[in-house]
This record gives structure tokens, C-alpha cells and sequence, in this order.
């Protein structure tokens, strides 16, 4: 493939995954206006964010199948429209129920191109340049993030949030149009056969962990242990079919690979505490210390601008040393930011928050991308499509997971302190301290289970 076809593919791919990190993003500043809007809690508004998580993790393994069965132009402008129309029906949907359905819409097709476009770096680009280009494309993917939050809370406090998601739908009909007309096919298309039973297993499987915990400050415990139950049933004769089956929904055989299975749960760690933390300093800024949308955006500003920079920078830190040091590195400022967001009250100063947010994000763009790297890099073709599908679908779960379980129990801890506010400084307090135990996990593993020739 030449440099130009190479180039166009690279571009247009990272444009439709530019659009979908803007989207999620933006949310996370726009759900306290969400909540206050529809009168929903942070216990059910969370549900726009996990909900939103959970299909796109659920949809990932199901991509192996569509890279085989379709060309890439019509998985690409199949997905990408599903995306669109999705974006759509939360622009003008008339309620929460509307809203969430638009964002399960737009899940469903991110969870189909975003590994598209990982394979496709790591396909289309020799092994001395994949680094380099998951580097751009990390710095591609987190411009959104720059400056999503700022501009959300502009748009929130001069439009109100509906504004976001029109946005939203212009880009998505911008690069879908683009993507018609100039993206060009890579890889081969096969008949091959769609495993429905495995499929549906895991959505019941992951689908019924999340309500269960989800529903942790219920009152009725019958719906906490109930999905949970249902979800582990699924989740086991899931796996017992993917290890008997000759082709599997899901490769689990990748974790053959001692090298793959901790890149696997050092994203899963840091997925979860990432996901949490994004939704709840929004819901802080905003719930606790009454500032305005603008306000909790230009709060984000710093340290998104800062993961943006040092995505490329990673990058190349990683061609060059490899990753320990960067797990390293990356684990311990999660580490130091949860423990100070920990420590949080209700007369914070705006200054340490930024401050706390941008270490965290430090800390994220050591990780993120180059464990992505690290966990394919000499794998063949076909082991890069498995291990794309396990990798994604499994840290963007435990991203699900992460939201639903801290924001239950902020709720939780909030509801026990009698107040009757969607927050309390002792909810945040709490759910961030969970956070930082995730983060000391991951450092252990990436000073004594990671070696320095890797």
C-alpha cells in the first residue's frame, strides 16, 4: 500500500474517532446540566456514560467478525451512520429515556470503528513507524478532550446541552460524507459464521454485572444480587463456549501471551479509575462548588491540553525504552492525583483542582497508547485482529464498570449523610479513595510483574 492510500485510510479513521472522543468528553461536562434538566440523580444520569460504555465494549468483539465479513469501506460507513443517526436522536430526543437510546446508537458504532482504526495502524504502517502513529493518533484523539470540555461549557451555558450533540451531528455528517468518497478498502472480506449465542451471552453477561452493581445504594437487594447472578452465569457458559468452540466469538487464547494479559489489566485498572474520574470532577465542580459548565471546563483545560502533547512524546519514549518505566511513571501520578482528589471539600481551590486533573491526565497518556502498542506489537495479522477485539472490548467494559460502581457509591455514601443533593463532599471523597487503590494495584504490577526488557 502506498504512502498517499496509507495516509487517506489513517485520516479519515481518526477523524470519525476525533468525533466519537469529542462526543464522550463533552458529555462529562454536560451530565450535571443533564441531570438537573430531566431531574434525573447521578444514579441513573451515569447510565448516559456506562450505558454508553458498556454496548460500545459489548460491540467490539463482534468487530472481528465484521473485518472479516465486509470490506472496510462498508463496515466504516455502516458503523460511522449508525454513530450519526444515534447522535441525531439525543440532539432531539424529549427525554432521558430518548437520550439514552441516541447514546446507545452512537455506542454501538464507535464500538465498531475504533478498533478499526488500531488495526488499521498497526497494519497499514511498517512496525518502526507504529509507535510514532499511535502516538499522532493518541495526540489526534485527545484534541477532542482539549477542547471539548471548554467549548461544552460554552455551548451548555449559552444553548443549553442539546447544543452539544448538534455539534456533534455536523461533524459526524462532515466525515461521513468524506469517508464515502475517499476511504479505500485494506484487508480481504470472507464468508464466515456469526456466533448469536455467544454474542448474546456477553451482553446478558456484562450487561447484568453493571445493573447489579450499578444498583449498589439500592434499598431492594434483590436487584443488586439478582443481575449480578445472572451476569456471572452468562459470563461463565460464555467462556466455556469460547474455549470448545473451533471458532471462537471471542479468542480467549490470546492470553496465552503473559505479555498481552497484563497489558490487559493494566488497561483494565486504568479504564476504570479514567472513566470514574471524568464523570465525577464535572459533577464536583459543578454540584458542589456551584460553578458554572464553562467554568468546570476551563478547569479540565490544562491537563487535557497537557495529554494531548505528550501523546506523541509517549510515544516515541516508548520506541525507544520500552514500557516499564512508563507504566511506572503513568501508575504512580494516577496514584498521587486520586489520593489528592481524596482530599477534597467543599471550599477547594479551582487551582488545585486543575492541578490534580492534569497530573491524572500526565499519568493516562504514559499509559494508554503505548500499552496498546506494547500488547501487539509482533503479533501476526490475524493475532492483531484477536487481541484488538479482547483488549478493547474488555478495558472499555471495565470503563463501564468503573462509572457505574464509583458513582453508586457516591450516591450511597451521599444518601447515608442525609443530604438530599445529587453529591456530597463525602461521596467524591470516597469514590476517589476507591480510585486511588485501582492506581496502587496497577503500580505494583508495573514495578514487579512487568520486566525492563519489555
Amino acid at each position: 500500500m502506498n504512502k498517499r492510500t496509507a495516509s487517506w485510510i489513517f485520516i479519515i479513521l481518526m477523524s470519525a474517532s476525533v468525533t466519537a472522543s469529542l462526543a464522550q468528553t463533552a458529555l462529562n461536562t454536560a451530565l450535571p446540566a443533564i441531570m438537573n434538566d430531566l431531574k434525573v440523580d447521578s444514579a441513573t444520569g451515569q447510565w448516559l456514560t456506562s450505558g454508553y460504555t458498556l454496548v460500545m465494549g459489548i460491540m467490539v468483539p463482534a468487530t472481528a467478525y465484521f473485518m472479516k465479513r465486509f470490506s472496510t469501506r462498508q463496515l466504516f460507513i455502516g458503523a460511522f451512520s449508525l454513530f450519526t443517526i444515534g447522535s441525531l436522536v439525543a440532539w432531539l430526543g424529549l427525554n432521558f429515556e430518548l437520550l439514552l437510546v441516541g447514546r446507545i446508537l452512537e455506542a454501538m458504532g464507535t464500538g465498531i470503528f475504533l478498533p478499526l482504526t488500531q488495526i488499521a495502524i498497526m497494519t497499514i504502517f511498517p512496525v518502526g513507524r507504529q509507535g510514532v502513529m499511535m502516538g499522532i493518533y493518541g495526540l489526534a484523539a485527545t484534541a477532542a478532550p482539549v477542547i471539548a470540555p471548554t467549548l461544552s461549557g460554552i455551548l451548555i451555558d449559552a444553548f443549553g446541552w442539546r447544543s452539544i450533540f448538534a455539534v456533534i451531528t455536523v461533524l459526524s455528517v462532515i466525515v461521513l460524507v468524506v469517508g464515502i468518497f475517499c476511504l479505500r478498502n485494506f484487508g480481504e472480506s470472507q464468508l464466515t459464521h456469526f456466533d448469536t449465542v455467544s454474542f448474546l451471552l456477553s451482553a446478558i453477561g456484562f450487561s447484568g454485572l453493571l445493573v447489579g452493581l450499578g444498583n449498589f445504594g439500592a434499598t431492594d437487594r434483590l436487584w443488586v444480587w439478582l443481575p449480578i447472578i445472572l451476569g456471572i452465569g452468562s459470563l461463565l457458559a460464555f467462556t466455556y463456549r469460547q474455549i470448545k468452540e473451533a471458532q471462537p466469538f471471542l479468542d480467549l487464547g490470546v492470553f496465552r501471551s503473559r505479555r498481552f494479559t497484563w497489558a490487559v489489566i493494566i488497561s483494565m485498572l486504568l479504564y476504570a479509575a479514567m472513566m470514574a474520574g471524568s464523570t465525577i470532577y464535572p459533577i464536583y465542580v459543578q454540584n458542589i462548588l456551584h460553578q458554572s459548565a464553562v467554568v468546570s471546563g476551563l478547569v479540565m483545560l490544562p491537563g487535557s491540553l497537557l495529554m494531548a502533547i505528550l501523546n506523541p512524546i509517549t510515544g516515541k519514549f516508548y520506541d525507544r525504552y520500552g514500557i516499564k518505566w512508563l507504566l511506572i511513571m503513568g501508575s504512580s501520578a494516577v496514584l498521587v492525583s486520586a489520593l489528592g482528589s481524596a482530599c477534597f471539600n467543599d471550599s477547594t481551590s479551582l487551582w488545585v483542582i486543575s492541578i490534580l486533573f492534569a497530573i491524572r491526565l500526565i499519568g493516562v497518556a504514559c499509559i494508554m497508547m503505548p500499552v496498546v502498542t506494547w500488547a501487539m506489537q509482533g503479533s501476526s495479522d490475524e493475532e492483531k485482529a484477536s487481541q484488538t477485539a479482547v483488549l478493547t472490548s474488555l478495558r472499555t467494559i471495565s470503563g463501564a464498570f468503573g462509572v457505574a460502581i464509583f458513582t453508586a457509591i457516591l450516591t450511597f455514601v451521599t444518601t447515608q449523610s442525609g443530604s438530599h443533593q445529587i453529591a456530597s463532599v463525602q461521596g467524591i471523597d470516597v469514590a476517589f479513595m476507591g480510585m486511588a487503590i485501582l492506581a496502587l494495584i496497577q503500580l505494583l504490577i508495573s514495578i514487579v510483574a512487568i520486566k525492563r526488557g519489555n
